[in-house]
């Protein structure tokens, strides 16, 4: 279980732009490896306050390109 599910939105399905398979990608990135979730990534490299609101799990290309930009 990933370390930060008590404070991510997208573990408590509290993000506006939750997709269909929410239920899923919970599993894959908070269940069972975490560190292949963006939202993780991005908190661990910048800290909470840069980890986008919309920013799902999946989006690694994403993640990389908010960590280039500090």
């Amino acid at each position: 279980m990933c370390e930060k599910s008590a404070i991510c939105p997208f573990f408590k399905k509290e993000m506006s732009n939750l997709p269909s398979n929410t239920d899923e990608l919970i599993k894959k990135f908070c269940e069972e490896n975490s560190l292949n979730c963006a939202r993780h990534m991005v908190y661990d490299a910048l800290g909470d306050s840069k980890v986008p609101g919309d920013l799902l799990p999946e989006e690694k290309p994403s993640a990389y390109a908010i960590i280039a930009g500090g």
